[in-house]
């Protein structure tokens, strides 16, 4: 009983660690508008994320971690299928951990929030903190 508790509090331990101590960053996307966009891509190097609906007030979250240099690019179409994009201009390497919110508040504009924790050890030693509020402009795109 005892080893077992043992190996129980190991893994607990292990776990925890591996949580704050993984590599991404997470990124949450919310709709505050009152359109439906669809065909939502994020793009940023070495992947993407789709998203098929995203409806009003609804928020997303993945953890995503670029294979290089990256920026976060944003496509997605109205109800009229006319396609729109936005590129977020924040600097991402991998194994950066932190986090971006994404607030779309119209086919005009959206904002974001990017808490970024910039770590070159795996053992979560030095790390610099920084919080960038900014504004992005949506073009329509086709």
């Amino acid at each position: 009983m005892i080893k077992k508790l043992r190996y129980t509090v190991l893994i607990l331990i292990l776990a925890k660690f591996s949580f704050y101590c993984s590599n991404g960053v997470t990124l949450s996307i919310c709709n505050d508008s009152t359109a439906v966009f669809r065909d939502l891509r994020i793009i940023y190097t070495g992947g993407n994320v789709i998203i098929d609906e995203l409806n009003p007030n609804d928020k997303r979250k993945f953890v995503i971690n670029p294979t290089s240099e990256s920026s976060i690019e944003i496509e997605f179409k109205d109800s009229k299928n006319k396609k729109y994009g936005s590129k977020i201009a924040i600097y991402l390497e991998k194994n950066y951990t932190g986090s971006l919110d994404i607030k779309i508040e119209s086919l005009e504009r959206l904002i974001w929030i990017y808490n970024v924790e910039i770590s070159k050890t795996p053992s979560c030693n030095s790390r610099t903190k920084s919080e960038i509020i900014r504004e992005s402009k949506i073009v329509l795109l086709e």
